[in-house]
């Protein structure tokens, strides 16, 4: 399904986080550029599985003019959903022959988000990028236990063939749930993504059937 914007962080900062970072890295294979960049995930910052997370980028355009522009298009991004799972060895565990290591991480790659030329009427200027994040339906949900953890993130990528970035991309935490809270009725999902007229400009990924 295609919905209307939600009212973004400039018509809403209450219902966004934002997370400011530095991007740094070699443009057009020429010159060393650092821009600075914001990052904004819907509050409460947990999301059920089945449905995706909406997301805004905007660049500081005074730090580097040429490269805030370049990294302003919604195309040089890439938005993935990692995925840690954490095995915590028991002191009987590590007692065993060679079981030298206390922590054992895996991270994956969950899901890859699409982005598209922001064309909301009060925030388009502040905040260009829109995109939103598929969480899959058969994904397990952020828990902890004594030995088994498991946590979700959103990693932010430049990705484009005229800038290469150094090795420091930017993350931040989610929480992903089960099921919407009593409370919300269940309602049902409305994806923001441009109806198909307007998808030659979209970085799209296919999207995660409901079951």
């Amino acid at each position: 399904m295609y919905g209307s914007p939600i009212p973004g962080p400039r018509v809403d900062p209450v219902g966004w986080t934002i997370s400011r970072f530095t991007v740094e890295g070699r443009l057009f294979n020429q010159r060393d550029v650092s821009v600075e960049c914001q990052f904004a995930y819907s509050n409460p910052r947990q999301y059920t599985r089945g449905t995706s997370i909406p997301i805004f980028l905007s660049v500081v355009i005074d730090t580097d003019e040429q490269a805030a522009q370049f990294l302003s298009a919604p195309q040089n991004w890439t938005f993935v959903l990692l995925r840690c799972t954490r095995l915590i060895n028991t002191p009987d565990q590590l007692a065993r022959p060679g079981s030298t290591n206390p922590t054992s991480t895996f991270v994956e790659v969950v899901s890859q988000g699409r982005t598209w030329k922001n064309t909301g009427l009060h925030d388009s200027e502040a905040w260009p990028i829109r995109g939103e994040i598929d969480i899959p339906n058969a994904s397990y949900p952020t828990f902890r236990l004594p030995n088994l953890t498991v946590d979700y993130a959103v990693r932010m990528i430049p990705a484009t063939t005229g800038f290469k970035p150094r090795p420091q991309p930017h993350q931040v935490d989610v929480v992903v749930v089960t099921s919407h809270a009593q409370l919300s009725m269940n309602p049902e999902f409305i994806s923001e993504t441009p109806a198909p007229a307007y998808q030659d400009s979209v970085r799209m990924r296919p999207r995660n059937s409901p079951k």
